[in-house]
């Protein structure tokens, strides 16, 4: 018996909460649901790193932290799993798909592909569909999340989710066994969802449901003649990442800010007709001048618009990338990072303020630029995908 298997099956003996997940399960409320899920994510803290011989992780899977992939599962090429994490007998963890900080993954269950999962606990015999958030969260056995389903977890507005239990900054929702959500289905934070219900497309749900309940929604549908035309597509866009083609037409030189604890601080944009990202969130930076060198335009716009004096180096940005514009110009941006900042380093002197956004947070803010995005997709892949994998 090897040192990790001799580890493993003592943890899995001194755990027992988490093998009678399906009888503790099948008979809970919404809040009896929550609590064993925090009670089995308090057990995760000391999940040792194993993977069974029978499993099968491929070889372009990240596993990272202590992660235990027990008899018969599947990692699927391109999945990322960052511990403390338990993924169950036969079970698979589908292509791209991401189970981030505390995932409990009972066995016989499947996290399709695209998927993104957070501190959250599924129950046996489960199905996940593709393109779903399931955050921090609990699924009890035999029940199935369709394509595009979003647990949230906090209010528009950020204020604390009143709970049934009291007051907290982030939550999700508890759906009991057999249950099935139909795509595009939006669930509010703390919300219950009893057994046995079927909840169909499209739904927005901000209510308890109890148990065997069923839900959809009424619908007019109009048919009449078409009078809208859309026009002929001569060719699609040039979406390619170029070192050569038309004329750049400007170069962006600018920081991605990062926080002590990973959190990102974006630039609130102003909004007006001839601004350029009129009112969505971006990165702190500006144009380079003509016989400016790229290390020197991102410091001046830095010291412009945050009041930090901070030095570059040319040869080492975060990010350096071509975007195309309508008329086929090019925009060349390089951007740098700078971790450490704290906001009371800031004193605003362009746009409207700036955001403060977390990893999650900033992946599904519509209003972020797509190059914020790719700074911060970037900053990820070097600093939390970067491990050898197993």
């Amino acid at each position: 018996m090897s040192v990790e298997f001799a580890k493993f099956m003592n943890w899995v003996s001194a755990s027992s909460q988490l093998w009678i997940f399906d009888g503790v399960s099948a008979n809970s409320s919404g809040v009896q649901l929550l609590k064993l899920r925090t009670e089995i994510l308090h057990y995760l803290r000391n999940v040792p790193s194993f993977v069974h011989p029978t499993a099968k992780v491929d070889p372009t899977a990240t596993i990272r932290g202590n992660v235990a992939i027990d008899a018969g599962a599947q990692i699927l090429p391109n999945a990322s799993i960052f511990g403390p994490a338990y993924i169950g007998k036969q079970s698979v963890v589908g292509n791209y798909s991401v189970l981030r900080r505390s995932v409990f993954l009972a066995q016989n269950s499947v996290v399709g592909n695209h998927c993104y999962c957070n501190e959250c606990v599924i129950g046996p015999s489960t199905r996940i569909s593709h393109y779903v958030n399931f955050s921090r969260s609990i699924i009890a056995a035999n029940s199935t999340l369709s394509a595009f389903v979003l647990t949230a977890t906090t209010r528009a507005d950020k204020t604390p989710v009143q709970t049934k239990s009291g007051e907290v900054s982030k939550i999700g929702c508890s759906i009991g066994p057999n249950t099935f959500i139909g795509p595009h289905t939006i669930i509010s934070p703390d919300i219950s969802i009893g057994a046995r219900c079927y909840i169909a497309p499209y739904l927005n749900v901000t209510e308890d449901l109890e148990d065997d309940k069923y839900v959809h929604i009424k619908q007019t549908i109009e048919v009449r003649e078409n009078k809208v035309s859309v026009e002929h597509r001569e060719r699609p866009g040039n979406f390619s990442v170029s070192t050569g083609g038309p004329a750049v037409a400007r170069h962006f030189c600018g920081a991605l800010l990062v926080t002590d604890d990973g959190c990102f601080i974006l630039q609130q944009r102003d909004a007006g007709e001839n601004i350029y990202n009129s009112g969505r969130i971006g990165l702190f930076g500006g144009r380079r001048y003509t016989n400016e060198t790229i290390a020197a335009a991102a410091k001046r716009e830095i010291l412009e618009e945050t009041g930090m004096e901070i030095s570059f180096d040319d040869q080492n940005p975060l990010a350096d990338v071509r975007f195309f514009e309508p008329d086929g110009s090019e925009i060349q941006s390089t951007v740098f990072l700078v971790t450490k900042v704290k906001t009371s380093d800031i004193r605003q002197n362009e746009g409207r303020g700036f955001k403060v956004l977390t990893f999650e947070a900033a992946a599904y803010h519509s209003g972020v630029t797509p190059l914020a995005r790719t700074a911060i997709t970037e900053y990820v892949k070097q600093n939390f995908l970067s491990a050898a994998p197993v």
